[in-house]
């Protein structure tokens, strides 16, 4: 009999997603935690987090760069990320890191905006100027992304050289981008996640859908009067089960995932006047 706190052993030994299994035993761990819906979106910052409601040592950009939809989403950011939106998020920053910091005020003066060096959650606060969703289709391939994040956000933070011009604008010359990865980790609103058995899931999410009232849902906890050993049953999994779970046993905490920044120097650099 299959219960939902076997997922995690399912995706490891059958499936070999590491890092989706990594995810799922973190929520089994954690006490019980729900984002709320600022968190969900980003309006309340990383650094405000609780520690428990913070992940920054499971998801890595060499591992999701190494999906091709997560790679594709990569190259379009880096086109399409200097947007109108962008720059007038990015000429933000600049003024307030120009407050902040002990750089030069004079007119002519220069200074480096944006560490690209700095734990995710600082660059996320102080550099990053836009972003795009990747992953979340009915039809992704089942892989470790799948697993692991699912639908997340592909974000763009720069850094680059400043020159203050007159009458408080500013010239940049942004040569180094970092992208990095935002993901929600929790079991909020109706979701379906497949037909799960002892070996494995059974098809893609979209194929799927149309045959879950033909399995029973899988069961949150053993039951010693079940005596069934038939390892090729499978079990219809969603959201709901997991929400099933954190109430029945007080644990399964909702967590913001976020990876490590990954970099690319431009050359040569993209200029801009704020």
């Amino acid at each position: 009999m299959l219960i939902i706190t076997d997922l995690p052993d399912v995706m490891d030994d059958k499936l070999g997603w590491r890092v989706a299994a990594a995810c799922m035993r973190r929520w089994f761990r954690n006490g019980s935690a729900v984002l709320t819906p600022a968190m969900k979106t980003g309006v309340t910052p990383m650094s405000e987090l609780p520690p428990n409601m913070l992940c920054e040592d499971l998801l890595t950009m060499d591992w999701a760069m190494r999906c091709a939809r997560v790679s594709v989403a990569h190259d379009k950011l880096l086109k399409e990320g200097f947007s109108p939106k962008g720059l007038a998020l990015l000429a933000q920053r600049v003024r307030a890191q120009f407050i902040a910091d002990p750089c030069p005020k004079d007119p002519g003066g220069k200074w480096r905006f944006g560490d690209l060096s700095k734990p995710t959650p600082v660059v996320s606060s102080t550099a990053q100027i836009n972003f795009l969703t990747v992953g979340g289709s009915m039809w992704d391939p089942l892989d470790d992304f799948y697993g692991a994040v699912g639908r997340g956000t592909m974000n763009l933070a720069v850094s680059g050289m400043v020159e203050n011009l007159k009458g408080g604008a500013f010239r940049i010359e942004i040569d180094k981008v970092g992208v990095y990865l935002r993901d929600t980790y929790d079991f909020v609103g109706d979701q379906f996640l497949g037909i799960w058995w002892s070996g494995g899931v059974l098809g893609m999410p979209g194929e799927a859908l149309g045959k879950t009232g033909i399995y029973p849902r899988i069961a949150i906890e053993r039951d010693p009067k079940d005596d069934r050993h038939d390892e090729r049953q499978a079990y219809s999994v969603s959201n709901a089960d997991f929400e099933s779970y954190r109430a029945r046993f007080g644990h399964g905490g909702d967590y913001v995932n976020v990876s490590d920044v990954w970099l690319t120097q431009l050359s040569p650099p993209r200029v801009a006047t704020l």
